[in-house]
């Protein structure tokens, strides 16, 4: 085995962990699209049938197209309400023959409402005899599905009020009158442009899968560590960073070692060298919709000399506080925990927030010393004695984390499952 080729092996093993979650993800998103769209990619993958070639029985939920040029009448109109208040139509609703002598509904977008009334126009004039050919048609191609029930109502209305029926009884009307409209530019019950849409998103996601399977499989995601270690392999050797990489602490997706921290972000690897971190901290989200709060996410915040932020989200709180309890306990020279008056040192001062963590530790050994001394005062009512408080911001183990007593047995939990075999 090559120098370094466990420490990849390990690195690539975390990383599949992102490609499998990243191809669960898609493989839930393709199963919900299909679960909505699946009946209109059949469609659409067939193609559209002949109108006028179906068979009555076979009108139910075809996918057509065909040329009106007959309109007997419109018997509903879809309309919204727009800001100022006024009424805009957005759909109308006509009669057509279908079959041997029954018929359907067809509805019509605006954009062809002046081509509709124009065939119903000339319908008119045909059946009253007032002309002798119907010139205008319309090409359409859309779904025959079945009507709603509060256009039905308009639909058996004016079947039974226009006089086309000679007896306009509710037998009558339900053999001829199909209770299905044609509706034009649909595939199934969705538009057509959002069928391509979701039939582009599926091939996307199927490419996207399978680019994350090959990639995983092939250690392209290793490439940031492998880019780092070559960028500095006049001060690093690969030997040095894979002994740190097998001594280091995992907790979930961060691998805490004595000289650099490794962690993975979805699917690819990182390495941070800890002497570039000067500030790491909690930082809890909170997400909302529409107001109403829908979850919090967690990130270990680390800032590096150039004060550029790095997130890193973890699962949890405590995984996050574990981290920085390593810190605080194996690199003195970070600032640990956040607070408002740091932030505003951090921005308008850096070099006194640079020396945080050094005063603090001079403060705990002037203590230290201070304690070595032990002063008795006696008095007739009893003893006391005074304690100073340090009103400065300090560091250390003053984080929002794990306390020293559990510091230890979150390490032990945590610790990198591969040191096992």
């Amino acid at each position: 085995m090559r120098k370094g080729d466990k420490m990849y092996d390990q690195l690539k093993k975390l990383s599949m962990k992102g490609v499998m979650k990243r191809l669960g993800a898609g493989i839930v998103a393709l199963l919900i699209i299909l679960f909505v769209a699946g009946q209109s990619f059949l469609k659409l993958a067939k193609g559209p049938q002949d109108l006028y070639q179906l068979t009555v029985d076979q009108l139910p939920n075809s996918y057509v197209e065909g040329d009106i040029n007959v309109i007997l009448g419109a018997y509903a109109e879809y309309y919204v309400e727009n800001d100022d208040g006024t009424e805009e139509v957005t759909d109308n609703y006509y009669i057509i023959p279908v079959g041997e002598e029954e018929f359907v509904g067809l509805a019509v977008n605006k954009e062809d409402f002046s081509t509709a009334d124009q065939i119903y126009n000339e319908t008119y004039d045909y059946m009253m005899g007032y002309r002798d050919d119907l010139s205008t048609s319309m090409k359409v191609t859309g779904t025959i599905n079945k009507m709603e029930d509060d256009v039905y109502e308009f639909y058996e209305e004016w079947f039974m009020t226009s006089g086309i029926l000679e007896n306009p009884t509710k037998e009558e009307f339900e053999r001829v009158a199909l209770p299905y409209v044609l509706e034009i530019d649909k595939v199934g019950k969705l538009d057509t442009y959002i069928v391509y849409l979701l039939a582009a998103l599926s091939v996307i996601l199927v490419l996207a899968m399978l680019y994350a399977f090959i990639a995983g499989i092939s250690g392209l995601y290793l490439r940031p560590v492998k880019k780092y270690i070559t960028k500095h392999q006049d001060l690093v050797s690969e030997e040095r960073v894979e002994s740190d990489f097998m001594n280091a602490t995992t907790i979930e997706n961060v691998m805490v070692g004595n000289t650099w921290t490794f962690y993975t972000k979805g699917c690819k690897t990182y390495m941070i060298e800890n002497k570039d971190i000067v500030w790491a901290y909690l930082e809890e989200t909170t997400h909302r919709v529409n107001g109403i709060k829908s979850g919090v996410s967690k990130s270990l915040i680390l800032y590096n000399q150039k004060k550029k932020k790095l997130a890193i989200p973890m699962k949890k709180s405590n995984y996050v506080n574990s981290v920085l309890g390593i810190y605080s306990h194996t690199q003195p020279h970070m600032v640990i925990g956040f607070s408002e008056e740091l932030n505003k040192c951090f921005n308008k001062d850096f070099e006194t927030f640079l020396r945080i963590p050094y005063q603090n530790q001079e403060q705990s050994e002037q203590e230290a010393g201070n304690n070595s001394t032990k002063n008795n005062f006696t008095s007739e009512e009893g003893s006391s004695s005074t304690d100073k408080t340090n009103d400065n911001v300090t560091t250390g183990d003053n984080y929002n984390g794990s306390s020293d007593e559990n510091y230890e047995d979150n390490i032990t939990l945590n610790k990198n499952e591969d040191d096992e075999e």
